[in-house]
């Protein structure tokens, strides 16, 4: 197998629409929602996966691999997931996270009901066979992002670094126009900036609540969309005015 099954990550059925050139296009009709999915294949062992969703979640959990690895960007929306039982991690608009796949408990969901990102699927095995020159050429680590993806139970997150959101919003434009050329060298562009052994050092934790902590934000937004012409007082009452 020279990729790898992203298609096993959803819950929902894929309808492939249209192909052109390397470019899948797949549309997604569930009582819940809407979406639409585009994928394509960069590089042998690369697959770069464009979702637009209108769903509360769609994902399912898959078989732990550390020799296949994720690499998402958040464009739109917020998604959360749970991790070991003990934590929630979230991913809003910038986030770009790293990690093997499988390492989540939870499939994830999609709080706002709207969701928009793009993931490298990356098969190392498949990879290292057959893009030899071009890792060489290019200084990519492979084994580095490797670490990076596998270093504990929580996903490697960067956060608020401009230069890797730029070349990501440029994966995402190339994605859309169909633009096959600029994606490969996007693509490489990211896996050189992410070849950094400072970035180990760099991992964003703040991205992850406590269960109880989760829990307890879902309690207030809740009790705030229930009661929207009131305010919230020091005790955790609501304060409801009328004009």
């Amino acid at each position: 197998m020279d990729s790898y099954d992203w298609k096993t990550h959803y819950s929902v059925q894929l309808v492939e629409q249209e192909k052109t050139g390397e470019f899948h296009h797949y549309s997604i009709k569930e009582e819940t929602g809407r979406g639409k999915v585009i994928s394509c294949t960069v590089f042998p062992g690369i697959q770069a996966v464009y979702n637009y969703l209108n769903l509360p979640h769609c994902g399912r959990r898959v078989p732990k691999s550390e020799d296949i690895i994720e690499i998402s960007y958040c464009v739109e929306g917020r998604y959360e997931c749970e991790v070991n039982k003990q934590y929630c991690f979230y991913a809003v608009p910038g986030d770009l996270s790293i990690g093997s796949v499988g390492r989540r408990e939870a499939a994830g969901s999609f709080p706002t009901g709207y969701f928009a990102g793009l993931t490298l699927f990356i098969d190392l095995t498949s990879t290292r066979e057959k893009n030899d020159h071009i890792l060489q050429d290019t200084g990519i680590d492979l084994e580095l992002i490797q670490r990076m993806a596998n270093q504990e139970l929580r996903r490697f997150y960067i956060r608020g670094r401009e230069e890797i959101e730029d070349v990501c919003r440029q994966m995402v434009l190339a994605v859309n126009n169909q633009n096959l050329s600029l994606l490969k060298l996007k693509t490489l562009e990211i896996l050189v900036m992410i070849s950094d052994e400072g970035l180990l050092s760099r991992s964003v934790s703040r991205v992850y609540l406590s269960q109880k902590n989760a829990q307890l934000a879902k309690n207030v937004r809740e009790r705030i969309s229930q009661n929207l012409s009131g305010r919230i007082l020091k005790s955790g009452t609501f304060c409801c005015s009328f004009s």
